[in-house]
């Protein structure tokens, strides 16, 4: 997916999972327009300056309310009031051993683990609607 950073602070720093060092932004895509964590390619933070547009993978803290859809719908994704958290909708589009579950939002790609799901497995082609929180995403340097 690619984003163009709109605004950052390279003072306002968050450890994510593996201590790695991200910086908090706004940016905005195709789908939506918001704040995520970023974390640079190589740890260069001077890469990251407003009006860029990078490629780069996703990453989120946690998933809530998740909810198989009954009907074929568009895919969304909401800025909610929490900073870092948004309202998804997208459709399945690979499941993985019933284990790992690849959901397209858009031109966004998200990632969610059985245990995210807290159990229930998600087939291909189904849509859904979730919560994320801690949406970050990392510099691909394509």
């Amino acid at each position: 997916m690619k984003i163009e950073i709109t605004d950052i602070d390279l003072n306002k720093t968050h450890i994510l999972r593996e201590k790695i060092i991200s910086y908090e932004c706004r940016f905005k895509s195709n789908i939506a327009s918001g704040t995520a964590f970023i974390v640079p390619y190589g740890k260069n933070a001077k890469s990251l300056k407003v009006g860029k547009i990078i490629s780069v993978e996703t990453d989120i803290e946690s998933v809530e309310s998740l909810e198989v859809l009954e009907h074929q719908t568009e895919p969304d994704m909401v800025p909610l009031e929490k900073q870092f958290s948004y309202l998804m909708i997208g459709q399945v589009v690979m499941n993985t051993e019933d284990t790992v579950f690849d959901i397209e939002v858009g031109d966004l790609p998200i990632a969610l683990d059985i245990d995210e799901t807290k159990g229930v497995i998600l087939e291909k082609g189904i849509w859904v609607k979730f919560v994320v929180s801690g949406l970050s995403f990392w510099d691909e340097n394509i």
